[in-house]
């Protein structure tokens, strides 16, 4: 059933005019040549183009002033940005030391963890481990640690001792000798100090974004697959900048025409959250499938769930319940506000408690698994299973991430794609630089103990951690994260770990062999809940 919007009824119409005017057209078209003895179209064609070229000629002006008027835009937006410091939370002296003590923990050797997160400012390339300096390695301990430059900490004598705290204990730890001073050739990175470095992208790229999302969601998500959207109904929130208004004024007509508001009657077995910032699409299964586990699926960086169209459908195909997130601060829609930490749980929780649910199995690829991330240590019992598709929130202390994102040169076709259309996007990089925080993000895997204090050989997993229930598939040539350093890391501690082999980052949407064993695992850790019993309030 196709539903009753002004789009679809548009097309339908516009569809019956132009195929019950073709007979009537090609009649009168060949009774006038007939009558006339001459072919009349190239004429009518040359007349039609000429009528056209004035039309055209006004858009394409006006286009041209809208985009120079947008790059105004754009550079007053990075400037404002730009002022704007982290709104990363200062942690306690006992946060910052259990955070400490579990990065060295996981660290094998120091050499290419330290060297990782320093370049020299003329090559851009990862500098000797000998050059750099105990006042280097202050810098990041500084920047990580306190979200702060070197001197504002060491001017506090408390934080100061306890700065030279943590440099003596990794010296010991290593067992090596940091040279003293700092060696002014070589820069550190620190993501959330460091200049937001956007390029900007004309108005046509994010107005072509907007009508290829609109058209996703109505032909696909709405129409095709059963979903709708629910959540907060706040403009502002999923589109923003030059396109909030065009937003309003399209939901103000979608709203004229449909005979029920896209945001849904919670559960009746349920509380009512009234959601503030969260935008979200749920399917609901069949009648078969009602109390099954329900599945939360977490896009990562780029432009929404419109690039997983194909993955979406064919976890929809499962039949369960399936939540699928908007994440519009990461997804080119112009947002600059992004929900922290506690308020994004909060909003998801909310979320499966209006549909009747106390927890799902969450399927998250690259971004999203920071989300995830967020849920198994914040409301571990409401995570019934994971899904992990190219994670970054393991090993975050590890200068992959932010190096090969935000950092390195290119040199690769997807190297280029990667820091152009994510991580040079205006919004996507105020983000990550000025709103991400990793401290919260990253999550540590610890096995399972025996009486003694060792760990077990095999490795087994501690059976409280959220990841009991998990599968994590990591991408053998992934350009962002160290996929083999990674799955060491998490074998090691007895998760069920899987290198999808010579796959790159979000390959796996492009490799049959590979999404289908996805999917298959998505089964299997749901079944696993199902059988537990389950997820649906009673």
């Amino acid at each position: 059933m196709l539903p009753d919007t002004p789009l679809t009824r548009g097309v339908v119409i516009g569809g019956i005019f132009i195929v019950s005017a073709i007979a009537p057209a090609s009649f009168l078209y060949t009774s006038l040549v007939l009558m006339k003895g001459q072919i009349f179209l190239p004429t009518l064609l040359l007349h039609l183009f000429h009528a056209i070229i004035p039309i055209l000629s006004n858009i394409i002006h006006t286009w041209l002033v809208l985009e120079v008027l947008f790059w105004c835009f754009f550079l007053t937006t990075r400037s404002r940005l730009q002022q704007e410091r982290s709104h990363m939370v200062p942690m306690s002296k006992k946060a910052r030391l259990e955070l400490f003590e579990n990065c060295v923990d996981a660290i094998e050797k120091i050499e290419p963890w330290i060297t990782g997160w320093y370049y020299d400012a003329d090559t851009i390339e990862n500098p000797k481990f000998e050059d750099i300096k105990k006042d280097n390695l202050a810098e990041w301990l500084a920047g990580s640690l306190w979200n702060d430059y070197l001197e504002p900490v060491t001017q506090n004598p408390e934080y100061a001792a306890e700065l030279d705290g943590y440099l003596q204990q990794t010296e010991k730890m290593f067992n090596v000798k940091f040279p003293e001073g700092r060696n002014p050739q070589i820069r550190c990175i620190r993501m959330s100090l460091d200049p937001i470095e956007a390029v900007h992208r004309p108005l046509f790229v994010y107005v072509s974004l907007y009508i290829i999302t609109y058209i996703f969601n109505t032909l696909f998500l709405k129409t095709a697959w059963g979903f709708r959207r629910y959540g907060t109904d706040s403009p502002s929130v999923l589109w923003g900048g030059f396109l909030e208004y065009p937003h309003i004024i399209m939901e103000g007509i979608q709203a004229v025409f449909r005979n029920t508001h896209d945001l849904s009657t919670p559960h009746p077995k349920s509380p009512q959250y009234k959601h503030k910032s969260l935008v979200y699409w749920y399917r609901t299964p069949s009648v078969a499938a009602t109390n099954k586990t329900p599945l939360l699926f977490i896009h990562g960086l780029g432009a929404g769930p419109v690039c997983y169209t194909e993955f979406i459908h064919r976890l929809a195909s499962l039949d369960r319940p399936i939540f699928v997130l908007e994440l519009p601060y990461v997804s080119m829609h112009m947002v600059e506000y992004a929900p922290g930490i506690d308020e994004t749980v909060q909003e998801v929780v909310g979320m499966l408690q209006n549909h009747g649910y106390e927890r799902a199995v969450v399927v998250s690829h690259s971004y999203g698994t920071a989300i995830a991330s967020w849920l198994m240590k914040k409301v571990p019992e409401r995570v019934a299973g994971s899904v992990l598709i190219d994670p970054i929130c393991f090993l975050m202390h590890y200068h992959n991430l932010c190096f090969n994102f935000l950092v390195r040169i290119p040199r690769r076709a997807v190297e280029y794609a990667m820091r152009y259309f994510a991580g040079r996007e205006l919004y996507t990089c105020y983000f990550l630089k000025r709103r991400f925080q990793w401290v919260d993000t990253i999550f540590f895997v610890h096995p399972e103990t025996a009486e003694d204090g060792t760990t077990h050989e095999p490795a087994i997993l501690d059976p409280s951690s959220p990841l009991k229930n998990a599968v994590v598939f990591l991408s053998e040539l992934d350009i962002v994260s160290n996929s083999p350093l990674v799955g060491k890391y998490l074998t090691g501690r007895g998760v069920d770990a899987r290198l999808m082999t010579g796959l790159d980052h979000a390959g796996f949407m492009f490799n049959w062999e590979w999404r289908e064993r996805i999917l298959r695992q998505v089964e299997r850790v749901a079944s696993n809940v199902d059988d537990e019993g389950v997820a649906e309030y009673q």
